[in-house]
């Protein structure tokens, strides 16, 4: 992920991320932010945890900032995107983490819907690599226990 991110035109104001990572419960957002965030500032990738039960207002604007990385629960993401606060414009990388687990807490619809928006916005996408090809990536881990 982090090479694919620095291989990527700078974000520019009100682009989004240029990756996502989904998991099912806040507590797993934290921990991924946690572990991820020492390497990400090794390469000058910020990042920002979107979960529910945080302070909406405080995630805005930790969004206006411009963050390469948003890692989320799907309801909260599918939140901010219904509501127009954020887009999936410039996202080429998305981790689905847990997904086994996302389906069984009945985060199929928003996940479906944070896809569809993703593939939905592609097409205006084109326009910012003009002759470079991107590649879009979509890994899913599932931790059977």
């Amino acid at each position: 992920m982090i090479f694919h991110i620095r291989q990527q035109p700078p974000l520019q104001p009100d682009d989004g991320p240029i990756a996502i990572v989904l998991a099912p419960t806040r507590e797993l957002v934290q921990q991924i932010h946690n572990v991820a965030q020492p390497y990400f500032n090794l390469f000058g990738i910020k990042s920002l945890c979107i979960i529910g039960g945080d302070e909406r207002e405080k995630q805005i604007n930790e969004i206006g900032e411009g963050k390469e990385v948003y890692i989320c629960t799907p309801g909260r993401l599918e939140d901010f995107l219904e509501s127009k606060i954020t887009t999936l414009f410039r996202v080429t990388f998305i981790v689905l983490d847990e997904a086994d687990k996302m389906l069984d807490l009945g985060f199929e619809t928003q996940v479906r819907n944070i896809l569809a928006d993703f593939k939905t916005g592609k097409s205006s996408s084109a326009k910012y690599s003009q002759n470079k090809t991107f590649s879009f990536h979509i890994i899913i881990r599932f931790l059977l226990v």
